[in-house]
């Protein structure tokens, strides 16, 4: 990746400084707004590095097309590693000549190695410019690319490294789809982010979460991004699918329990490893069924150990009255393939509805299946692939989620001694979708080590900058505190919460074997009670995604 000082739009130099991007919405400048909130996000960005102007006309027209050309100026100039001047118009292509006004931008696109041009020579400015080759122009000039077998076609380097860098657009967009000027802004929008090392508050920003929250929270939404097309009959996603010779996995394997974020594609809910033993087969259908009927997923994603997208499966609402089905077909001569006896590991994905759509809270999500119908390369007849190792965890949809518990204190310190001594404290950070509350912590369980000459009495809650504290009961090692209050446990979306443990402390006279921690242990899990229990202002929640031990306070001696 090319370091960015500078940043050329409309043949002016416009100073870029690096970790300086502002999130702020500035979308309703366009006569045409509003748009949506994730749209607005990206539009928001580039207009303001000066990458998009919008129309003569004042609108910006986000479900409006753009052609090759047009799409290779905004890339050009949303990346200040490459600068253009007028003196670079040349007629490098038989369709571009130097007096176009797009030609300094292509000539100097085709000089970096971002285009090359179709088999017939030509550059083709007129044609509206595909998901892939705006992929490969982007991949390009950030220099971002992934390993690949010599087999596989010439976008695949590119669809790999974008999606490992968390970069591919989070919409149900076919890799040989048009791209709107919306899904533009959007693409070219985390390619920028990426590149400042802010592309976790630009997808914070995409939710409608301010950029002062967005360094709190992780890019787990990102980074699990991947684009199929919205057909039933998905023969353009899948002519584009195949394996990659990699050995490294694109995706987070094997699936584990997720809260399911509304309005969002999760990480794998589920996972099987297929095999065809008699011959190389090609996939012809996906079938997966749920334990139960879920209102709030729009569609299933089905991807690859390497992370190549294989297809989308809406739901069939045709042959399963029961709403559990969810089903595809794929045609054309590039299908995903298995080869003879070598095992492939299939991740199904859930593309979630968001709030407006009918996204719900605390669902649980449980895949009953997954089944494979191929066709023989040999035989040309229809066949099951063998599937082993079977992987479904049970999953909770959210509008909010607790992203991380960490210790607020220094590692270790000598014991304090006297009353209300502070012997813990614990910073907490969450997000909430566009529209929902805040998270709020409700109820919360230490666990205390200590040598039997240090006693403890009167455990109180308290946080920062407040006086307010709540009594905290014990039971053996447990110190449990709870009904937090909502001023006290609300885990707001523009900064985290500290929560500060106090207690009395004594200690044996002539002890001099003293010792005392506080930690948040177990992480929980769907109907079994973690250390945090909290709610997103619809579902209560036992439990964090997150490691076990959440966080050790201070080791006091």
């Amino acid at each position: 990746m090319r370091k960015r000082t500078l940043l050329l739009a409309l043949g002016v130099l416009i100073p870029l400084a690096a970790n300086a991007l502002d999130f702020t919405d500035v979308s309703s400048r366009y006569k045409d707004a509003p748009f949506s909130t994730s749209e607005a996000a990206g539009i928001s960005l580039l207009t303001s590095i000066g990458a998009v102007q919008g129309n003569p006309n004042g609108t910006f027209t986000p479900l409006r097309t753009l052609n090759r050309a047009e799409f290779v100026k905004i890339a050009l100039a949303s990346h200040a590693g490459t600068p253009v001047s007028s003196s670079d118009a040349a007629s490098c292509f038989p369709d571009v000549h130097a007096g176009d006004w797009f030609s300094s931008y292509v000539c100097v696109a085709k000089k970096s190695g971002a285009i090359s041009g179709y088999p017939d020579g030509l550059f083709h400015p007129e044609r509206s410019v595909n998901y892939v080759e705006a992929l490969k122009i982007l991949c390009e000039l950030n220099a971002i690319s992934s390993a690949t077998a010599p087999a596989d076609p010439w976008y695949q380097k590119y669809i790999l490294a974008a999606r490992a860098d968390g970069l591919l657009l989070p919409s149900p967009v076919s890799y040989g789809d048009s791209l709107t000027r919306g899904q533009m802004a959007r693409l070219a929008a985390g390619f920028v982010a990426f590149a400042q090392g802010q592309l976790a508050q630009y997808r914070q920003a995409e939710l409608g979460i301010s950029s002062s929250s967005a360094s709190s929270s992780s890019s787990s939404s990102s980074s699990s991004v991947s684009s199929t097309s919205s057909s039933s009959v998905s023969s353009s996603s899948s002519s584009l699918s195949s394996q990659s010779s990699s050995s490294v996995s694109a995706v987070e394997l094997p699936a584990r329990s997720h809260f399911l974020l509304i309005g969002q594609l999760s990480k794998p809910i589920s996972n099987a490893t297929f095999r065809s033993p008699l011959e190389p087969v090609r996939v012809t259908s996906i079938i997966v069924t749920l334990k139960r009927k879920i209102t709030s997923i729009d569609s299933l994603e089905i991807v690859d150990q390497n992370g190549t997208d294989i297809g989308r499966l809406p739901l069939d609402d045709v042959y399963d009255p029961n709403d559990l089905t969810y089903r595809a077909l794929f045609t054309g001569t590039g299908a995903y393939e298995l080869p003879k006896d070598v095992e492939r590991t299939l991740a199904v994905e859930a593309r979630m509805k968001s709030r407006d759509e009918g996204g719900i809270s605390g669902d649980l999500v449980q895949v009953d299946t997954i089944q494979l119908i191929t066709q023989g390369e040999w035989s040309q007849e229809s066949q099951g692939a063998t599937q082993t190792n079977f992987i479904f965890p049970m999953h909770q949809t959210t509008q909010g989620d607790i992203l991380s518990v960490t210790n607020a204190m220094a590692a270790n310190g000598s014991l304090p001694v006297g009353s209300a001594q502070m012997l813990a404290a614990f910073t907490l950070s969450g997000m909430a979708v566009s529209g929902a509350p805040s998270p709020q912590v409700q109820n919360m369980d230490f666990q205390v080590s200590k040598s039997s000459s240090v006693t403890v009495t009167n455990w109180q809650l308290g946080t920062q900058n407040s006086a307010e504290r709540i009594p905290c009961s014990v039971n053996d090692t447990i110190v449990s505190c709870l009904t937090i209050p909502t001023d006290m446990g609300t885990v707001d979306v523009t900064q985290p919460r500290t929560l500060q443990l106090f207690g009395d402390v004594a200690v044996d006279q002539g002890a001099t074997n003293r010792m005392l921690q506080v930690q948040l242990s177990d992480a929980g899990a769907i109907g079994t009670n973690g250390a945090v229990r909290w709610t997103d202002g619809a579902t209560y929640f036992t439990w964090t995604e997150l490691q076990s031990p959440l966080a050790n306070g201070p080791l006091w001696r």
